[in-house]
């Protein structure tokens, strides 16, 4: 094509654009710094003197096509719906020649020079997987990409996270997890979901190597060489709840090795320039010392962190960076091997139990549906001076209060957990009756219950006497057989009422003795309490001690409880679902178990009884093999 037919193109290309000029050129100037122009013009210089739009355009065109890459410009722009799918036409002599002297057409055939073809199922199913499992990382003004590597962590570069830990301890700073939020399913302009980080968000470290570093961007990054024996250039995150049950994660002590040799892939999920989840492709790729993987790959600034796989969608490296000659030409583009980072980095997959989500019962498979908070209390008043040692759960009828008891026997994790349940109708009228039933429940020897000082007359009903002698004795027999315990068993005792906005508590000595144990909750480290139905605030002690949740109506559920639900389900039987195949099976499945009529008032309980039944039932004929 002459310069002529590149103008007459052009012009065609630029009279098609259906986009704003900004949004043109965002796609312009993404396109340009992809395809690796040592003097990158942007859409600015480009367009430079042309106020009318058309001109600015076929300007912009003209340029692409003198320097080669006008196709992709054009795919891109019409992937971006700037351009209009029909303009593949308007260069389609491009790449299909179509004059007698181009070549003869045969309906298939090979070339020694051809890459590889690649298995269909083994590649979609790995950046099915991937797409589920990558995150662009906000810290602070800092962007990157991470991805999940256990049920709560990300690992994301080092120089993405720097700005929020100090270089005289290598520890995060106070009050940084605020600046710090992992996005997923960002893959166009208007999703994602946002998980945030967990106030000691720092599990592990390595720090870069400075000497990598320009004199222009070395300022940028403090010297942190000194804390590690390594410089490998990676973060370990910790977000709050468990994202990667949900999600799935990578296992880094399970990571391939690199690829080498002619014609092997290497693809890097990222988050280029805040932009939405891209894939780059190389098939050059080599590996250096200390686990250097050098690959050419397109990335730009936001790809640090992202996620690099083989053709089989196994992990084998995290992205870092690019190396330019010293005239700023690229050199290559920088990644470290998975199995480097897993040599240094064993506890990357570790789950902190404080801050970890509960979706369905251990013991059986019972759902848990949206008590996201629950599990976050309960994490907290499993801290030794929990700041709130008291939860109150309230919520109308059928709205699952009373499963609070075996949410928190599975948090608890232990095989015998030191639990008491009351019914608030059940509590016996005097004092000292009521403190040894708990202790005869919580397994106190008969000996250690007898202890209790007895009333004189008439003060069974005294609160002075509760307050001064017998609570002081209750709780030195408890803080004596907490001592006792084996600590793998637990060493807090849980005292739960239930139906209290059936049954309400009278003025009786028993009553005189919970006031006084809210009273003295926090001199009482070894008992938390959980109140189940009580309306309005804690009756006595101080307010600040208890953690309220209120349920909501069963009848109105959270379309997105379930869809969390579902993806966990479906993320245990080893199927990585995307977001809108997930959103869809939700909607059946609440199709499938409301009524008609409106009278939806028990749909939590229906919906369990669907979810334990004939969903359950399906799920484990997903994870069969097929004629199994």
């Amino acid at each position: 094509m002459n310069a002529s037919a590149d103008s007459v193109l052009a012009v065609a290309l630029a009279e098609q654009v259906g986009a704003t000029r900004a949004l043109f050129a965002q796609v312009f100037d993404r396109v340009a710094r992809r395809c690796g122009d040592a003097d990158y013009i942007d859409f600015k210089l480009a367009a430079l003197g042309h106020a009318q739009a058309v001109a600015a355009y076929a300007a912009a065109f003209a340029l692409a096509l003198e320097r080669g890459w006008c196709v992709e410009l054009v795919t891109h722009a019409i992937e971006a719906q700037v351009l209009p799918p029909q303009a593949l036409q308007l260069i389609a002599p491009r790449f299909t020649p179509q004059d007698a002297a181009a070549g003869a057409f045969q309906p298939e055939g090979l070339h020694p020079r051809m890459m590889p073809w690649l298995n269909a199922a083994t590649f979609t199913g790995g950046l099915l997987r991937g797409l589920r499992r990558v995150c662009e990382v906000r810290a602070g003004g800092a962007r990157g990409s991470g991805f999940l590597v256990g049920p709560q962590t990300v690992l994301t570069n080092w120089h993405v996270v720097q700005g929020l830990m100090d270089p005289a301890t290598g520890k995060a700073k106070p009050d940084s997890a605020a600046q710090l939020v992992c996005r997923f399913d960002f893959l166009d302009g208007g999703s994602g979901e946002d998980q945030v980080a967990v106030d000691d968000w720092l599990v592990d470290w390595s720090p870069m190597p400075l000497g990598e570093l320009d004199v222009t961007s070395a300022g940028n990054y403090a010297d942190m060489t000194a804390h590690r024996p390594h410089q490998l250039d990676f973060a370990v995150l910790r977000l709050h709840g468990a994202p990667g049950r949900a999600r799935s994660w990578y296992a880094l002590k399970d990571a391939a090795a690199v690829p080498l040799g002619a014609h092997e892939f290497l693809f890097v999920l990222q988050h280029p320039s805040q932009f939405a989840q891209c894939i780059g492709v190389t098939d050059e790729i080599t590996l250096a010392a200390n686990g250097e993987v050098r690959h050419m790959a397109p990335t730009t600034a936001g790809s640090s962190g992202g996620l690099c796989l083989d053709k089989s969608g196994n992990l084998i490296a995290l992205h870092r960076g690019k190396l330019s000659e010293a005239n700023g030409t690229l050199k290559h583009n920088l990644a470290v091997a998975a199995r480097e980072i897993a040599a240094v980095a064993p506890h990357s997959d570790s789950v902190d139990a404080a801050t970890d989500t509960v979706w369905r019962l251990s013991r059986g498979t019972h759902p848990v549906l949206g008590r996201e908070q629950t599990s976050r209390q309960l994490g907290q008043m499993l801290t030794p001076q929990a700041a709130k040692p008291i939860l109150i759960v309230r919520g109308p009828d059928l709205c699952g209060k009373s499963f609070t008891s075996q949410i928190i026997e599975d948090r608890l994790g232990f095989i015998a957990p030191w639990l008491v349940n009351f019914a608030a109708a059940e509590l016996p009228l005097g004092a000292r009756d009521f403190a040894t039933v708990i202790l005869e429940r919580a397994g106190v020897a008969a000996a250690k219950r007898q202890t209790l000082p007895s009333p004189d007359d008439g003060a069974s009903t005294d609160i002075a006497w509760v307050r001064d002698h017998l609570f002081p004795a209750f709780r030195a027999v408890v803080s004596e057989a907490a001592l006792a315990r084996d600590p793998a068993h637990g060493r807090l005792l849980w005292l739960v009422i239930d139906q209290l906005n059936k049954s309400s508590l009278p003025a009786t000595g028993s009553r005189q003795f919970l006031d006084t144990l809210y009273q003295q909750i926090r001199s009482t480290p070894e008992i938390r309490v959980v109140l189940l139905g009580l309306d309005g605030a804690l009756p006595a002690g101080d307010p600040a001690a208890a953690a309220e949740e209120e349920l909501p109506n069963p009848a109105f559920l959270d379309a997105a409880a379930l869809e969390r639900y579902l993806a966990c389900l479906l993320t245990d039987c080893k199927i990585s679902p995307d977001r809108n195949e997930i959103v869809r099976l939700a909607r059946l499945v609440l199709h499938s178990v409301r009524t008609d009529s409106g009278a939806n008032g028990d749909l939590l309980v229906r919906l369990s009884q669907y979810l334990t039944g004939p969903l359950r039932r399906a799920a484990n004929e997903w994870t069969r093999k097929p004629g199994s």
